[in-house]
């Protein structure tokens, strides 16, 4: 479950390079990668909503508000009051409610394992479909929407990417699965290239008192 989590939150601040493609689709998705990859940072207030099918119809919907800052491969998500960081050389995760930290070694075995943008890349490569998908005007933006189909999975049927076009920016991703959850996130506010403190990637044990470390 967290995998997928970070997956869908890191997929909101890049778009990849498919091996199928769309000819308009794959230009569009070109352009956004190319701007995406010029940042310096990123700053991305987002909401999370899941909606879980009900047995007698309609759905159960649940909602969530969070913010992630990326940096290159580190990055910090803030999600209903945990807390993921992920370093050079380990990831942390931090649940207050549970007041207990789980640290990850990033070694040269599993650095491909754990989840930062330059493995997302890896991860979604190959094996999709896209095309484009109709388009929008939100909120005065013109968003633009590409269709990806897995061409084989076990969870995924299909993923809706909103883009806009004059910002060359990712500003939602609606996964449905195979069994009719449906997870969107969308971008509340898309800040880059600030003047983060790198001290917001950085963990210390000293400011939690108290909590299991767990390595």
């Amino acid at each position: 479950m967290m995998k997928k989590l970070l997956t869908l939150l890191l997929s909101l601040t890049m778009v990849i390079g498919f091996a199928q493609s769309h000819v308009e689709a794959k230009k569009l998705l070109d352009q956004v990668k190319k701007t995406t990859q010029g940042y310096k940072n990123q700053k991305l207030t987002f909401t999370q909503t899941i909606e879980i099918p009900n047995p007698n119809g309609g759905f159960r919907s649940m909602k969530k508000e969070g913010v992630i800052f990326l940096d290159k491969d580190e990055y910090r998500i803030e999600l209903e009051g945990m807390v993921i960081l992920r370093t050079k050389n380990k990831m942390y995760t931090i649940v207050p409610d549970d007041k207990e930290v789980t640290v990850l070694p990033i070694n040269e075995e599993n650095k491909d394992r754990v989840l930062s943008p330059s493995s997302l890349l890896k991860e979604f490569e190959s094996g999709y479909s896209y095309k484009m998908a109709g388009s929008e005007n939100v909120n005065g933006k013109k968003i633009q929407y590409i269709l990806l189909k897995p061409t084989a999975s076990e969870e995924i049927r299909e993923i809706l990417i909103g883009i806009d076009t004059k910002t060359q920016q990712l500003v939602s991703f609606k996964q449905t699965g195979l069994n009719n959850v449906v997870t969107t996130f969308a971008v509340t506010n898309y800040q880059v290239d600030l003047d983060l403190p790198k001290s917001i990637f950085n963990f210390k044990k000293k400011d939690y008192p108290g909590y299991t470390i767990i390595e």
